[in-house]
């Protein structure tokens, strides 16, 4: 099992400031957690398109709500972090050392209580039902278009300015020339007219859960063709974070915030706060990271998949080192900003993180 259990096995690493010192990272380091992860599986957003032979079967269910193996993938995760820091986080849950944000969708609601209770199952006295083992521990939210810090749909005139001109540079209409038999196919068979990226991603994110469902498909809805879906959804996410000013509107106030965490755990001997949890979506993550100077890779975020910052104090310094947990089945990615190590100094993060900080991002956006 990777990480801080990594596991007690430590990571040596040679740290840029300091020469050929090395430096290692361990749980006996480690001060504060920060970990953004995306909300488990779900049914379709909407109806995949019109002439879906499904929807009756995802009308019965409700659209974009949490299943039972999201819900399942969620509380896997908690038991995961639970497992990855067991000998820095305490047993029992106390307030001041957790605080739990979620973005407004009952889905990532719902998957951070499922999160909560792997994370922090009752015990000893903090047991309220011997029936039910598990406790209710608060998720902070608020209203979806003024959430600036974790929503990638928050109300952002300026990002819309952006993106518009974007899908419509000559680069973007010259790729969608190239997938133009595509756009055609879709429009002849399912019964709405698509013209764009996003109709294509939007159709594609529904077609995708239900080939997980093994749900019936019509015979035009081939392997060839959702792959070129995906190959155009890809292209979609790609174009989100084109330049410096829609990385500072969407990433940069969540990288500001867990900055601002970390400095201010650093210089108050007296912080308690140890793991601080955001639940949201695949473009926040996407988001997070472009902010970091870590572009797209062309794989989308799956559920569940979680991007973990830790802040260690090594030796008197502070560090900053990252992970990138996609697979459950697989030991998380270490990761690492263009222009730092692995083991990042607090300083140094913060010199390459404020370019991509917004100062008012409700201004930024011309949103006030």
């Amino acid at each position: 099992m990777a990480g801080l259990l990594h596991v007690a096995v430590v990571i040596v690493l040679v740290v840029a400031c300091d020469g050929d010192t090395p430096t290692t990272a361990s749980v006996d380091t480690l001060r504060l957690v920060h970990v953004l992860f995306r909300h488990g599986d779900r049914t379709p957003t909407t109806v995949p398109y019109v002439t879906d032979p499904n929807v009756e079967f995802w009308t019965k269910q409700g659209f974009g709500k949490l299943t039972k193996t999201g819900m399942n993938q969620a509380y896997n995760l908690g038991r995961y972090l639970r497992q990855r820091y067991s000998e820095f986080l305490n047993t029992t849950y106390d307030p001041l050392q957790v605080y739990a944000r979620s973005t407004d969708f009952d889905r990532t609601l719902m998957s951070a209580y499922c999160t909560l209770a792997g994370l922090f199952p009752p015990v000893g006295d903090q047991i309220w039902n011997t029936d039910l083992l598990w406790q209710p521990i608060p998720v902070h939210t608020v209203p979806k278009n003024i959430d600036y810090l974790l929503n990638p749909d928050s109300y952002c005139p300026l990002y819309a300015e952006i993106i518009f001109e974007t899908f419509n540079s000559t680069r973007a209409l010259e790729q969608m020339k190239k997938h133009q038999d595509l756009f055609d196919l879709l429009t002849e068979k399912s019964g709405q007219n698509v013209t764009s990226f996003y109709d294509v991603y939007d159709i594609e994110g529904g077609v995708q859960i239900e080939r997980w469902n093994n749900l019936t498909q019509p015979e035009w809805l081939t392997d060839q063709v959702f792959e070129e879906m995906v190959d155009v959804k890809n292209i979609y996410l790609s174009y989100l974070h084109p330049d410096n000013q829609t990385r500072r509107l969407r990433g940069g106030p969540l990288l500001g915030e867990m900055l601002n965490n970390m400095k201010s755990k650093a210089a108050d001997a007296s912080n308690q706060r140890e793991i601080c949890l955001y639940t949201a979506h695949d473009a926040t993550i996407i988001g997070l990271m472009s902010a970091m100077g870590l572009p797209y890779n062309g794989t989308n975020p799956p559920y569940t998949a979680a991007f973990i910052v830790e802040l260690h104090l090594i030796n008197g310094t502070y560090f900053v080192q990252m992970w990138y947990r996609t697979d459950p089945a697989v030991d998380p990615a270490l990761v690492s900003m263009p222009g730092c190590d692995d083991l990042c100094p607090l300083s140094t993060f913060q010199q390459l993180a404020n370019p991509s900080i917004p100062e008012d991002v409700k201004k930024e956006c011309r949103a006030c």
